[in-house]
């Protein structure tokens, strides 16, 4: 079940990634000024993201007790 679940996924992966990679490129025009504040705005979301997975997984590692 597995194994059918994760190439259905993996065949989604260029529908998925490939049209936003096109539109970007189509249109870099118009975001290449903002292009390090969109650098900046990934980069803080994709650490944010880390935090808190490693936040919520650590908690349910102990299985939800109060730390301190």
């Amino acid at each position: 079940a597995i194994d059918k679940t994760a190439d259905f996924l993996i065949g989604l992966l260029p529908l998925l990634f490939v049209a936003p990679a096109v539109g970007i490129l189509e249109h870099f025009d118009l975001l290449a000024p903002q292009i390090l504040s969109f650098i900046a705005i990934v980069a803080a979301s994709t650490f944010l993201t880390f935090a808190v997975a490693g936040v919520v997984t650590q908690f349910l590692r102990k299985g939800g007790e109060k730390h301190g």
